[in-house]
């Protein structure tokens, strides 16, 4: 993965984010022609696109028209779920014409919301191929690989860094500049072009180990994807090989 392209292109994470369901129209190309239009409806959104939920079967890098009401847009499908994954039937689409935004007055009039993250929560989840046995991801942390990004403070000041370990709980944060234990911030973790979103705190950071942070807060419409992610490391921390989305190389 080219870091540096991916930090351009994901200056725009630090947007607003939604968990809303919008109805939307979409145009599938192929052969040189246009396909029948078919309906969707929207999971969540930002400013340069959307999650979707759809019943049509895309693929990466697919160029897709994008109508809701009188906006239309062309985006391109930067990830798809894994049929065999609770995400099944779910995309990522990005808007490839710099000055549209799809859902301006949805993201105005829209608040981004959050849900606590308890620490009694457990999720039905079971360690796949290891029988009746629960995992216990309290304490199951694995290796990860992407993007950090932190946003804290008054002035919105924001902190890039790499991903370097995960959990359902927290996660560990490599940066050249170390924000103090205490530290609140707001943190989007990337990671094959899946965002999730959390509020939480600074627990220690030093140099070298970097920075432990726990996690307060999930947005909402994360948990699914984080339950996914975690499942998917569960099975091997060689993330980008067993993370079962197709994903567009850049």
């Amino acid at each position: 993965m080219n870091l540096e392209f991916e930090r351009k292109k994901t200056q725009d994470r630090f947007d607003k984010r939604v968990h809303v369901a919008l109805p939307i129209r979409l145009t599938h190309g192929g052969n040189g022609s246009r396909s029948a239009l078919s309906v969707a409806c929207t999971y969540d959104i930002h400013s340069r696109g959307a999650r979707v939920a759809s019943l049509r079967t895309l693929r990466i890098g697919e160029t897709i028209s994008v109508e809701r009401g009188k906006t239309k847009a062309l985006c391109r499908v930067v990830w798809v779920g894994d049929a065999d994954s609770d995400l099944r039937g779910q995309f990522g689409i990005e808007c490839i014409e710099d000055e549209k935004i799809l859902w301006e007055d949805e993201l105005r009039e829209t608040e981004e919301l959050y849900n606590k993250i308890l620490k009694k929560y457990r999720p039905a989840f079971r360690k796949r191929g290891n029988g009746n046995q629960p995992e216990n991801r309290r304490t199951s942390r694995f290796d990860a690989r992407g993007l950090a990004h932190l946003v804290q403070g008054p002035k919105s000041a924001r902190v890039e860094g790499h991903l370097k370990q995960i959990s359902e709980f927290g996660c560990r944060v490599n940066a050249k500049r170390l924000l103090s234990p205490g530290t609140d911030l707001k943190l989007i973790l990337n990671i094959e072009q899946c965002d999730v979103t959390f509020k939480g705190q600074v627990r220690h950071a030093a140099q070298g180990p970097g920075m432990g942070i726990e996690f307060f807060e999930i947005r909402r419409g994360d948990r699914p994807l984080l339950q996914y992610l975690l499942s998917r490391l569960s099975e091997s921390n060689d993330l980008p090989e067993n993370l079962k989305f197709e994903m567009l190389d850049f």
